[in-house]
């Protein structure tokens, strides 16, 4: 029997069709009827040849997720159940406890999920069935007094005008990941050995730089390596070690992606950090090569000395 975790999520049709499972077909109008004559086989198989497939638009975001009432009656029918007061706002404690309840579950479809990115609305949240739709309800709150991070991968629909009046675009969630900042602090501690602090300020700084949609390769490379290449905090803590009597010590300056400089049949990407040694123009560059063909990114090669093409 299958469980209620495999069903799939029912579509949102106050927006229309948000999916994104299926690739779309874009076809080449053939208007010659001689074309479909029997008697030209080779002129049919231009008609096969006409037929491409668009490629979905993957995406890695990382940002906050929040809920809101698309309408007032689903605002009145969550405030009854809840007993809460007629509020405009939907807060997130509230809302994880009373969906957490097997009972109210149901609800949770009627809710727009929103993705935000350094503050602002970029993405439409769509769970792929209702085990990630429960997994968005318990992301809500991590940790009471926290704020919880959301790595979503996925694939990027339609834009669809919210009822508020809000165009945004539609994100299939296949993946979510959800983590406080102490939570992931403490993971870099522990899988590289290094300071607390050094963890903390390094995190801190490619936080500043990965305020972006995640829907280019770039910035999916970008937010996948920052949060995954463990050894980008590791290199931090060494050449923390190095300059600790401060007059050789290193300053990250910043990150940039570039195609790697031998492509295949995958589409790779080189994550470049920038380390420059304080009072000099002396620059240390270090790179991981991630794998961005699809929807779900890795790395094929952990950071190592990169030397920028000629």
């Amino acid at each position: 029997m299958m469980s209620n975790l495999d069903t799939f999520s029912r579509p949102l049709h106050r927006y229309g069709d948000i999916s994104a499972n299926e690739p779309k077909l874009a076809i080449q109008t053939l208007t010659k009827p001689e074309l479909y004559d029997q008697a030209e086989p080779k002129q049919l198989m231009a008609i096969n040849s006409g037929v491409t497939e668009l490629q979905p638009e993957n995406a890695y975001v990382f940002g906050k997720l929040r809920v809101q009432f698309p309408t007032e009656s689903v605002q009145r029918e969550f405030n009854r159940i809840a007993r809460l007061p007629g509020e405009k706002e939907l807060d997130a404690t509230s809302a994880k406890q009373l969906l957490s309840e097997d009972v109210n579950f149901d609800l949770a479809h009627d809710l727009d999920w929103i993705l935000t990115v350094d503050g602002k609305d970029h993405y439409l949240l769509q769970a792929r069935s209702d085990m990630e739709l429960k997994q968005m309800i318990q992301s809500l709150v991590m940790t009471p007094g926290e704020i919880a991070y959301h790595v979503v991968t996925g694939v990027i629909g339609n834009n669809v005008t919210l009822q508020s009046g809000q165009s945004l675009p539609t994100l299939r969630c296949d993946y979510l990941m959800a983590f406080t900042f102490k939570e992931f602090i403490n993971r870099i501690c522990q899988e590289t050995n290094i300071d607390e602090a050094l963890a903390t300020d390094m995190f801190e700084k490619l936080l500043l730089i990965s305020n972006n949609p995640g829907r280019n390769v770039n910035d999916i490379a970008l937010n996948y390596s920052m949060l995954n290449c463990m050894d980008v905090y590791q290199f931090s803590g060494q050449l923390a070690e190095h300059g600790s009597d401060n007059s050789k010590s290193y300053n990250f300056i910043g990150t940039e992606v570039v195609p790697a400089k031998i492509q295949g049949q995958k589409q790779l990407v080189d994550v470049i950090y920038k380390y420059r040694m304080r009072g000099s123009d002396q620059v240390i560059l270090r790179a991981c090569q991630v794998d961005v063909s699809h929807e779900y990114p890795y790395i094929i090669r952990p950071l190592e000395h990169y030397c920028p093409s000629p």
